[in-house]
């Protein structure tokens, strides 16, 4: 064989190798990070299924977000992917407004933020009701935040919808 069929074949695997373990991250539970501009924290999930449900039922799922730095972390931005999601955020007994798409929120509610000091943990709630825009089968929603305005979190909630 000649060296650009091996060089091909050797740049394949790389590809496919790499493909596979970005990939298959998404799926791990205890999501650890690192990163000089939003410091470290843990998350508890990137995903969850909320398992069978009706169109009448209404389901949530709950992320635990901690900053696990020595600096605070200004979380802002939240967002949902559909009208039929919501989010909610309790960070010490306080509750956030609910989040949904930004065309269905007030502007107080887009442009609402936290500060969570170090050590602290922020409990995020992922709603799905799919009475609110109906679809059957297998579904996947999500919700995002910013981290210090910077790196964006997805939190995603799949469901199957009877």
């Amino acid at each position: 064989m000649s060296k650009f069929v091996l060089s091909v074949i050797g740049l394949s695997l790389v590809a496919i190798l790499a493909i596979y373990f970005v990939g298959s991250k998404g799926s791990e539970e205890n999501t650890v990070s690192t990163n000089s501009l939003i410091g470290t924290y843990e998350l508890s999930s990137e995903k969850m299924n909320l398992g069978e449900m009706t169109v009448d039922d209404k389901k949530t799922a709950n992320f635990t977000f901690r900053n696990t730095s020595s600096e605070k972390m200004n979380l802002s931005r939240f967002e949902t992917s559909c009208n039929c999601t919501m989010t909610e955020v309790k960070i010490n007994g306080e509750t956030s407004p609910m989040f949904n798409m930004p065309a269905h929120m007030s502007s107080a509610e887009r442009a609402w933020n936290h500060d969570l000091a170090p050590g602290e943990t922020a409990e995020i709630g992922v709603t799905y009701e799919p009475a609110l825009m109906p679809v059957y089968g297998p579904i996947e929603r999500y919700s995002t935040f910013k981290i210090n305005n910077s790196k964006e979190i997805r939190l995603t909630v799949s469901a199957n919808v009877k």
